[in-house]
C-alpha cells in the first residue's frame, strides 16, 4: 500500500465517523417519529373498539328511562340515569382522545371550511345545557355578534366551545351561583402596516381558579389541578389539550388569567374568514 492510498484510507475513516453518527441518530429519529405514529393509531383503533359499546349502553339507556317514566320506580329511574350520564361522559372522552390523536398524527383528514362561528357557539351552550340538565343556579349571560366567519371544522370547533363551558361549570365554588359571561365580537388589530379583523371570543367564570403555578401547565395532556379534587369533578385532563391543539391548527390563539378563589377568564382570537 502506498502512502498516498494509506492516507486518504485514514481520511475515509476519520470522514466516515461522523457520518455514521449523523446516520444512526437520523434512523433513531425515524424510529420515533414511527413509534408515535402506530402509538397514535392504536389510540384511535383503541377507542373506536370502546366507543361502539358505549354507544350502545347510552341508547339502551335513554330507552330505558323512557319506559320507566310511567312505571319504574324512583330508584330504577336514578340508576338508569346514573348510567346514562356515566356512559355520556365516558364517550365524550373517548371523542376528546381520538380528536387529539387525529391532530397530532394527521389534521389534514379534518374537513375545514368556511364555517359562522356565532351559530356554532350557540349549538355549543345548548348543547351544554341538554347535557348537564342545567337549571336554577346556573346563569349565562352571551353578547354574540351576529354571522361571524372562521376557517375551521364545525364539529371540532363546537367541541372546543362545550369544553370551555364544562370547565367554567364544573369548577364552581361549593353552593355558590354560577355565573358565566360569554361574549363575541370582532376586534381590529395593527401589524405594522397592515391592519387585520379577528373573531374574539371570551368567557369569564366566577369558579375556584387557577393558582398561578399551575397556568403554564393547564394544556399538558392528563394534567388536573389539585382544584379539581375540591371541585368534585370528574374527567381525565384532556378537554384544554383538545383546544388548545386545535385552535393552534388553525392559527387562533388562547390565553388564560385566573385569580385562585374568584374565577378565569379565557379568550380566544381566531382570524376572520372573509
Amino acid at each position: 500500500m502506498t502512502k498516498i492510498s494509506r492516507f486518504f484510507r485514514a481520511v475515509g475513516k476519520t470522514l466516515s465517523a461522523p457520518f455514521r453518527w449523523v446516520f444512526h441518530k437520523m434512523m433513531d429519529k425515524h424510529d420515533a417519529v414511527l413509534e408515535k405514529k402506530i402509538r397514535r393509531e392504536l389510540e384511535i383503533s383503541l377507542s373506536h373498539e370502546l366507543k361502539t359499546p358505549l354507544t350502545s349502553i347510552f341508547a339502551y339507556s335513554e330507552l330505558l328511562i323512557e319506559s320507566l317514566e310511567k312505571y319504574g320506580t324512583k330508584e330504577d329511574k336514578e340508576s338508569i340515569k346514573l348510567i346514562y350520564r356515566k356512559s355520556q361522559e365516558l364517550i365524550r372522552f373517548i371523542d376528546n382522545i381520538i380528536n387529539i390523536s387525529i391532530l397530532e398524527i394527521n389534521p389534514q383528514v379534518l374537513f375545514s371550511t368556511k364555517i359562522n362561528l356565532s351559530n356554532i357557539i350557540i349549538e355549543a351552550i345548548n348543547r351544554f345545557r341538554t347535557f348537564y340538565e342545567i337549571g336554577r343556579g346556573v346563569t349565562i349571560t352571551t353578547s354574540i355578534e351576529p354571522d361571524l366567519n372562521v376557517f375551521g371544522n364545525d364539529r371540532l370547533f363546537q367541541t372546543v366551545f362545550f369544553e370551555l363551558l364544562s370547565n367554567a361549570y364544573l369548577y364552581k365554588r361549593d353552593k355558590k351561583p354560577v355565573n358565566i359571561d360569554l361574549s363575541v365580537k370582532t376586534v381590529l388589530k395593527k401589524d405594522k402596516d397592515k391592519t387585520a379583523e379577528f373573531c374574539e371570543f371570551t368567557i369569564t367564570d366566577n369558579g375556584i381558579g387557577i393558582k398561578p403555578s399551575n397556568l403554564n401547565r393547564v394544556f399538558e395532556k392528563f394534567f388536573r389541578v389539585e382544584e379539581a379534587d375540591t371541585a368534585q369533578t370528574s374527567g381525565l385532563g384532556m378537554g384544554l389539550t383538545l383546544v388548545k391543539r386545535a385552535l393552534s391548527f388553525y392559527n387562533s390563539t388562547i390565553d388564560i388569567t385566573s385569580i385562585y378563589g374568584k374565577g378565569t377568564t379565557i379568550t380566544i382570537e381566531f382570524p376572520l374568514y372573509r
